[in-house]
């Protein structure tokens, strides 16, 4: 499991026993975790907008990779077209492929 994808669950069991402790809802589960990681799979689908799916954020950063190893493709003149350099897009890309469960 990524980094990610252990903070959002933490997250959401926390909110849960807030909320429950608050008698807004009522846990009626031993391990709310699992509960917490169905949420939470449901947001990673959703949090880009509905626009891209975990699967395409990593086929994104992927690609990402490929073209700034390509120096015949990432040449000088593409921090100037794209705003970021080389290295940049490297993390870029990593914090993509992280924010993924891939």
């Amino acid at each position: 499991m990524s980094e990610f994808d252990s903070r959002l669950i933490n997250a959401i069991s926390k909110a849960l026993f807030v909320s429950e402790k608050k008698s807004d809802l009522v846990i009626t589960t031993a391990v709310v975790e699992d509960v917490a990681k169905n949420i939470a799979e449901h947001i990673k689908k959703e949090y880009a907008g509905g626009t891209l799916s975990p699967e395409e954020i990593f086929g994104v950063a992927a690609l990402i990779r490929h073209a700034v190893e390509n120096k015949e493709f990432f040449d000088w003149e593409m921090p100037t077209l794209c705003g970021y350099t080389a290295d940049e897009f490297v993390k870029i890309a990593e914090r993509l492929r992280k924010s993924t469960s891939i």
